[in-house]
């Protein structure tokens, strides 16, 4: 197996709804990658600009607003994230809210705000300026090969303000097997109604995928003789919620499914990873809560990242599929100096009931390299001949990063290098590990990271690794080729 990945995780890339994406891929890859919502913005309530400064020492009016930099982000979507009107005096805690709310658009990488004198006694004009990305973002590219798909690829993109307010992605993964999926997101960060801020999302997935019916992935080389699964899934999830502060949000949401599944030949293998036979209908009740108070989107030196998502399907609810699925994932950076950050990141998942499959945990997501024949998945799709999924999840990383240069370019801006570990731990039940090699996989990686207009683009060793690790015999006793 082998995946040349390039990842560009924005600050509005479309997780939405559902579960939250793994850390997966090189270094910083995906991991704490905001989602649409947007929570960060500690940057800003960490300093103060200028204008906040003077604002503690007098009481000055608003007389009005001047913008520079925005090019494309519509002047009155930037007002509308002020904490101040004309005629309001200001504060330094307006000026905090106003700038850490910028921030969260996920269409600037930097914002200033500075004051000039009005043209009345104690009147002032704010002045803000924007660092503005580029108004359509990749979110995700990624190009691979594998035993049973010669050539796959996905590839996402993002408007964060497309509708005024309303922000759009979409999202596409294909082979040249029959497999494809395609995604189509629309989310509101930042919905007001009676005095507070809440969020909304839409999105609907039109999928068809191969697995396969393998005792042992490898399936000895002949995977043409294997009965296949093909199946179809189409959905729709709305998600809404609201924000108990700035860099918190309560998630709830609601998930509709219909599934198709069919074996070749009509012949349903035992190893076959769980779907029922035909049509069937997954219809579940979604929860979440996100804490968000890194203090940069690229190279944070403090804070925390935590989602925590519980997902409830129930024949109560026509579902027939009756099954509970929790996760959490918990980053803490720490600063290092100002051009040096360590990250550790955690996450732990639990299944109860006869969920299907794709509701899983697959062991190659959360790696940085697979080894063997699993390969990392794509808009949920497995373009490997793995089809081990499980039911508990443990995962444990390390990341060193440092800044190898600063610049004002509109095209390199930042750069840094990172250096990873990742332990994951699945099992298919509970006390009911896998072989000693893919109960416990260990992936290191080191990784290139360029911050661009475009979104942030991430360049992995473990390609290379793959690529010659595919030519190694593995021969170890009690342990299968993954």
């Amino acid at each position: 197996m082998s995946a040349l990945v390039i990842a560009l995780p924005v600050a509005c890339a479309a997780d939405l709804p559902g579960s939250p994406q793994p850390s997966r891929g090189a270094p910083g890859t995906t991991a704490g990658s905001t989602g649409p919502f947007g929570t960060e913005g500690d940057e800003a309530l960490r300093s103060s600009s200028p204008a906040e400064k003077e604002a503690s020492l007098q009481r000055e009016v608003l007389e009005k607003v001047e913008i520079e930099g925005n090019r494309y982000t519509p002047r009155d979507v930037i007002v509308g994230q002020l904490a101040l009107r004309q005629g309001a005096i200001i504060t330094p805690q307006a000026l905090h809210i106003s700038r850490v709310q910028l921030l969260q658009l996920g269409t600037f990488s930097h914002v200033e705000v500075t004051t000039a004198p009005g043209s009345q006694p104690h009147s002032v004009v704010l002045r803000i300026w924007v660092d503005e990305r580029s108004p359509v973002q990749v979110t995700d590219l990624s190009l691979g090969h594998t035993a049973v798909s010669p050539l796959y690829g996905s590839v996402g993109l993002a408007d964060p303000i497309l509708f005024g307010r309303v922000g759009l992605s979409l999202a596409t993964a294909l082979d040249n097997q029959g497999r494809q999926a395609y995604q189509l997101s629309l989310y509101d960060p930042d919905l007001r109604f009676t005095g507070r801020s809440f969020l909304a999302g839409l999105q609907a997935l039109y999928l068809q995928g191969l697995e396969s019916g393998c005792i042992s992935p490898s399936c000895n080389g002949n995977y043409s003789a294997v009965p296949w699964l093909r199946y179809r899934r189409i959905g729709l999830e709305f998600e809404g919620g609201f924000r108990p502060g700035l860099f918190t949000r309560f998630i709830a949401g609601y998930r509709f499914e219909k599934v198709h599944g069919r074996s070749d030949a009509g012949v349903v293998p035992a190893a076959r990873p769980v779907l029922l036979e035909g049509s069937s209908t997954v219809s579940a009740l979604v929860f979440g809560f996100d804490l968000d108070t890194r203090n940069d989107p690229l190279l944070p030196t403090g804070g925390t990242r935590l989602e925590a998502r519980l997902t409830l399907a129930s024949q109560a609810i026509l579902s027939d599929y009756e099954f509970s699925r929790y996760l959490l994932q918990v980053e803490r950076w720490f600063g290092l100096g100002e051009t040096r950050a360590l990250r550790i990141d955690l996450a732990l998942g639990l299944i109860q009931g006869n969920a299907p499959f794709y509701e899983r945990f697959y062991a190659a997501d959360w790696s940085y390299f697979s080894v063997g024949v699993a390969a990392p998945r794509a808009l949920d799709l497995n373009f490997s001949p793995d089809s081990r999924y499980d039911l508990l999840l443990y995962v444990v990383g390390l990341e060193y990063d440092f800044t190898l240069w600063t610049a004002r370019s509109p095209v390199l801006r930042r750069g840094l290098f990172a250096l990873g570990a990742r332990f994951v731990y699945s099992a298919a039940t509970a006390g009911a590990g896998r072989s000693a090699l893919s109960a416990t996989p260990v992936s290191l990686d080191a990784a290139l990271r360029v911050d661009t207009r475009l979104g942030v683009i991430t360049i992995g060793l473990g390609y290379i690794v793959d690529e010659v690790l595919k030519f190694v015999p593995l021969s170890v006793p009690g342990v299968e080729h993954r």
